[in-house]
């Protein structure tokens, strides 16, 4: 095979393993307000998609593909929180003691919860004691949508996270 001929090929696998991800994103799921969800229902499932997920679902394990373009953890965290479940657990964890399991995740927790403290503190500016907020383009940072919902008001000393609680919250009149 030719170079150009391998890097097509490797292309084309990345590519498929893109597609499934995404298409996992899409499982059915009883819609069927709307165009979207109506067309989404009735599209094949790639072969490669439903060896991945029966996979999953059977056992909790992953297939493994050359030129997987995703992680693991990303597919597990995907199909986990498509609310699939494996119906055999892992053998490896099912060997573990529950104590053991126990400890290790309140270790977890504990280092997961102590770690905004180790974060550093945002640099204050020396003439005004504040938090510089600004854009090159736009100047000072004031509000910042959120994609999702809500907003983030700044005040050029605080932006509401938990590590500059310290500053008084910002004036949200504007």
């Amino acid at each position: 095979m030719t170079e150009l001929a391998e890097y097509n090929a490797q292309s084309v696998r990345q590519a498929e393993r893109v597609r499934d991800y995404q298409a996992a994103h899409y499982p059915p799921t009883g819609r069927t307000r709307g165009a979207f969800w109506k067309r989404a229902s009735r599209l094949p499932r790639p072969d490669s998609l439903t060896h991945t997920l029966e996979q999953f679902a059977h056992r909790g394990r992953l297939p493994f593909y050359e030129d997987e373009s995703f992680d693991k953890d990303d597919w597990h965290g995907l199909l986990l929180g498509l609310g699939m479940m494996p119906h055999i657990a892992d053998p490896i964890a099912s060997a573990t003691a529950p104590g053991t399991i126990a400890a290790t995740l309140k270790r977890l927790a504990e280092a997961t919860a102590a770690l905004p403290a180790r974060l550093p503190l945002p640099r204050l500016s020396r003439a005004t004691g504040a938090w510089p907020m600004t854009d090159p383009n736009l100047g000072p940072i004031r509000k910042v949508v959120i994609v999702g919902g809500g907003t983030a008001w700044l005040d050029g000393r605080c932006c509401g996270c938990p590590l500059s609680r310290r500053w008084p919250a910002p004036d949200r009149s504007d």
